[in-house]
């Protein structure tokens, strides 16, 4: 009977044993999920759906196009924003052109002006002698003084010009910027894919009117995928980024895959819950709280088991090296 009971126990030992040693180094959850980056693909202006180019769960590359609107409307708003910029250009043209003929009506005019006041120099030299009449010295003099009002009223007129010049080129960079903001929206019209991936949750058809902001649809990024593990705050404690990581996941019963510990969350999952349990009100009940962890994935580029965003996994740390040598 002893060596019975004695057998009995190393039986229970040798099949008991590997699962008590892997229980002592591991911590484990089923609590887990794959993660990825999903991207939502936003429609930036308004306008009718006129091509759909992409179907549901299609593979994209990054700047590929998926959709299409109507440009229309924006068209007639970029061909009045080019007018607009010509016509300022041609607004600028003829104000500079004004200004040089200001400037050359000034050149010709200090002339007169020069020649004027010498004749009155002259003049009141040979008035004060009695050789001309007081009739032609004040003739000569108002000569004078007329041409002066006259150069300076021009001399004006060329500061008016050069300001309405000053204000034609300011108008440039507006009209500039108009026509600029005018082919942006234009462009927003070619719907293109901000990340590689699979086209996912697709709500628009072709006709449709969407307005700026409406989702359209989602991009599953399948190129950066890693795991959230929710583990036990009591099982966090020897936790360290690099540590090993073996995982399954539903999908692929027994096939195991590899990865290492990159982060813990800074908080519980609960902290981020819309909701967040008060434990200062009411009864306390004291519940065990989840800490996720990123584990990232070592062999995520294989062919023959793709994973994907979602798929639950079974993960298990080995947070205790063997210490045999």
């Amino acid at each position: 009977m002893p060596l019975v009971i004695l057998a009995i126990a190393l039986v229970a030992a040798a099949i008991g044993g590997p699962h008590l040693l892997f229980a002592l180094r591991h911590e484990s959850t089923d609590d887990a999920q794959l993660d990825g980056h999903l991207s939502p693909v936003l429609a930036r202006v308004s306008g009718e759906v006129v091509a759909l180019l992409v179907a549901d769960n299609e593979r994209v590359a990054t700047g590929q196009a998926l959709l299409r609107l109507d440009t229309r409307d924006h068209d007639v708003r970029m061909a009045a924003a080019e007018a607009a910029l010509a016509q300022a250009r041609a607004q600028l043209a003829s104000e500079r052109t004004l200004v040089a003929v200001v400037e050359a009506n000034i050149d010709a005019d200090a002339v007169t002006l020069a020649n004027l006041k010498d004749d009155f120099t002259r003049d009141a030299e040979m008035f004060k002698t009695g050789v001309i009449s007081d009739r032609d010295f004040r003739k000569s003099k108002a000569d004078a003084e007329n041409a002066s009002a006259k150069h300076t009223a021009l001399l004006r007129q060329l500061d008016a010009a050069r300001a309405r010049v000053t204000l034609a080129e300011a108008a440039i960079p507006v009209r500039e910027a108009d026509l600029a903001a005018a082919r942006l929206q234009r462009s927003y019209t070619d719907i293109v894919a901000p990340i590689a991936g699979r086209v996912s949750r697709r709500s628009v058809e072709p006709g449709q009117f969407v307005q700026a902001g409406t989702p359209l649809l989602t991009i599953t990024g399948d190129e950066d995928v890693w795991v959230t593990a929710n583990f036990k705050e009591t099982q966090t404690g020897k936790m360290r980024p690099g540590q090993t990581v073996t995982f399954e996941v539903d999908a692929y019963p027994g096939v195991e895959f590899h990865g290492h510990v990159d982060s813990l969350s800074g908080a519980t999952g609960a902290k981020f819950a819309l909701l967040p349990p008060d434990n200062a009100t009411g009864n306390f009940v004291k519940v065990t709280q989840r800490v996720p962890v990123k584990v990232v994935i070592d062999d995520a580029d294989n062919a023959a088991h793709p994973l994907r965003p979602g798929l639950s996994a079974d993960v298990s740390v080995l947070v205790k090296q063997d210490p045999r040598p």
